[in-house]
């Protein structure tokens, strides 16, 4: 597994109640790059999946800290607010993965097994905004799959978060 997490309490916006989310949007593009360089220096064992890896580059960006960003924005989990609050914010970062990959495809290639006909039928895909998706369908995406919601206990704890994997 290619994992990676971003610290949700590092794009916390407390003058405004909300995510920071110009910060968040640069080091999504960072991320999704970083870790898509990650394939190129992974090692496996096998052929197969060495084959597996460069076809598909996969990578599962997550969040963590989510508990702790909700309590430093003092918005109480599950209220209206917080449920609008996580909405706008997967929209935003689901969008701004795709498009970072989308820009990567665009410099370095497609991932081998990308079909645009296939891909931008997909039912996860079709979330997507419409430039987003305009992206994918000019230049594809370097890698299948982008997103990944991941247990981060030790991760959280690690990084001083309250919320573990909340």
């Amino acid at each position: 597994c290619l994992l990676g997490s971003l610290n949700l309490t590092q794009f916390v916006d407390t003058k405004n109640q909300n995510w920071d989310y110009k910060a968040l949007g640069e080091i999504i593009q960072s991320s999704v790059r970083f870790m898509d360089n990650v394939n190129d220096r992974t090692l496996v064992p096998l052929k197969e999946q060495e084959e597996n890896l460069q076809s598909k580059r996969r990578i599962g960006l997550g969040v963590l800290g989510y508990g702790s960003a909700l309590m430093m924005l003092k918005v109480r989990y599950g209220s209206d607010k917080a449920l609008k609050l996580t909405e706008e914010l997967g929209e935003f970062i689901m969008n701004e993965a795709y498009t970072a990959s989308a820009l990567l495809a665009k410099e370095k290639g497609a991932f081998t097994l990308f079909d645009k006909e296939k891909y931008l039928k997909g039912q996860f895909i079709q979330k997507l905004k419409p430039e987003t998706r305009e992206l994918i369908k000019k230049y594809g995406t370097r890698n299948s799959h982008l997103l990944s919601i991941q247990p981060t206990g030790n991760s959280s704890v690690f990084a001083n978060n309250v919320s573990g994997g909340l």
